[in-house]
């Protein structure tokens, strides 16, 4: 938390120093993306969602500092507001929740967020996995590991997958 690359975004990543979201009017969905890639192929996706919403909110969330870069330049002309993501910690993610009040959460990568996914499902919100992935080792990795993984899956209302491959794989996981 001290070190050099995270000064400036550590108060936000824990909920802390979080901008207020203009009155509220219509739904509000938080897109999340890991870093630039992600980002990136999330921008079709954004002004999809912005054309349909009107009126209605976006808050669009990075993890790394390069991506909250290019989401500031890419994205932020197409949602209301552009945040650090919060650490993966039940009081930050509470907060962030709380400031954003989503009605929906949509996940742009395939970098899991436990504590996220239960205070969301916890709060009976929506979450969607887009173009989503699994590796081979990520595949074993959730087989063996199935009695973390399948439930933090099964937080999910909707997982859209990039392949019939990566279906499959979930498949056989029983998600």
């Amino acid at each position: 938390m001290f070190l050099k690359k995270h000064r400036g975004r550590i108060l936000e990543r824990l909920g802390l120093r979080l901008p207020h979201l203009p009155v509220r009017q219509g739904p509000v969905i938080w897109i999340h993306a890991l870093s630039v890639g992600e980002v990136t192929s999330a921008l079709p996706l954004v002004k999809a969602i912005r054309e349909s919403i009107r009126p209605g909110r976006i808050v669009f969330t990075a993890t790394t500092r390069s991506g909250k870069e290019l989401a500031e330049r890419l994205i932020a002309p197409h949602v209301d507001l552009v945040l650090f993501s919060p650490l993966d910690f039940p009081c930050a993610v509470r907060r962030c929740l709380d400031a954003i009040r989503p009605d929906l959460f949509i996940l742009v990568e395939t970098d899991f967020w436990p504590n996220w996914l239960r205070l969301l499902r916890r709060r009976q919100i929506p979450a969607m996995l887009v173009n989503g992935r699994i590796s081979e080792k990520s595949f074993t990795s959730y087989r063996r590991f199935a009695f973390f993984f399948k439930p933090m899956f099964r937080c999910f209302s909707l997982l859209s997958m990039q392949t019939a491959q990566d279906r499959d794989k979930m498949l056989a996981l029983g998600i």
